[in-house]
């Protein structure tokens, strides 16, 4: 079955582009979106580690600040060499008045998407609002972030349900990432209503079933999202390390088995796993 992962990480800034290919033939993918790193020169995980929880987002801000365009560049160019193969996704801080002009030059470099963070605000603040119509002027999706945090960086910006003010950029797709664990019922409730009210062929809203639930919650949110919402609004995402060794196919394999126990039928997983977003992300064959 082909995989197309719509939510990995960079981990190593400095891996070149046989290395990204090698790990994806070894997990199984013939496709991902490719989040920009938070740093080219400085181990983010490390140091996030080691702060005090209110130095976390004004560190990453001014992180980005100094190095985002190095970032996007650098996933951009990764992108261009993978031979179709990936889907590049820029980083901007939504609050910086320099956000809309970083994502055009993210944009003009290669990427394809956006990956957000809330920076300590919700999704409505209109600071962010430039960003989005940004977005839509330049028909580039978005991944939320939505669920937990527990970092400094404050989960009560990503809840769910925060994300229905994206329905004034009608144009711009949003993937929420992690089925928003743990609300994930008003992840699927706010998917959900997107879908009814607007009865089109493509919902602006996408769940992106990424773990984010543990193992004994991961059916039971994932299987409520099908029955509830059906096979056109969910795809598939790992979490993985573009450097990873074989955790992107442990996440599949234990989606995979999820849906044969509930005998999901083969189409519809064929849509979660790959087709979905490759029409989210307009790739061609």
């Amino acid at each position: 079955m082909k995989v197309f992962d719509t939510h990995v990480h960079t981990g190593n800034p400095k891996l070149n582009i046989d290395a990204v290919l090698e790990n994806m033939d070894r997990n199984g993918v013939q496709r991902m979106a490719l989040i920009a790193p938070h740093s080219m020169t400085q181990d983010w995980y490390a140091i996030r580690r080691k702060a005090k929880p209110r130095e976390v987002l004004p560190m990453l801000r001014d992180i980005i600040a100094k190095e985002g365009d190095r970032s996007n560049r650098y996933v951009a160019d990764l992108a261009k060499r993978s031979r179709g193969r990936i889907i590049a996704l820029a980083r901007v801080d939504q609050l910086s008045p320099d956000a809309p002009a970083m994502l055009e030059r993210a944009v003009e470099m290669g990427c394809r998407g956006l990956k957000l963070f809330q920076f300590g605000h919700y999704p409505e603040d209109e600071r962010c609002f430039p960003t989005y119509e940004k977005c839509q002027e330049l028909g580039t999706n978005i991944l939320f972030h939505t669920g937990i945090l527990a970092d400094g960086r404050n989960s009560r910006f990503h809840r769910p349900a925060n994300f229905e003010i994206m329905k004034n950029w009608p144009h711009v797709r949003c993937l929420l990432a992690h089925v928003s664990w743990p609300w994930t019922d008003e992840c699927i409730a706010t998917v959900g209503m997107c879908v009814e009210f607007e009865r089109q062929p493509k919902s602006q809203l996408v769940v992106d079933i990424t773990p984010g639930a543990p193992a004994p919650w991961r059916e039971d949110a994932v299987m409520k999202a099908y029955q509830y919402l059906g096979d056109d609004v969910i795809v598939f995402g790992s979490d993985n390390k573009s450097s990873g060794p074989s955790y992107g196919r442990e996440v599949f394999e234990s989606y995979r088995a999820i849906f044969e126990k509930h005998r999901m039928p083969l189409g519809s997983q064929e849509k979660i796993f790959y087709t979905n977003a490759m029409k989210f992300w307009a790739v061609r064959e």
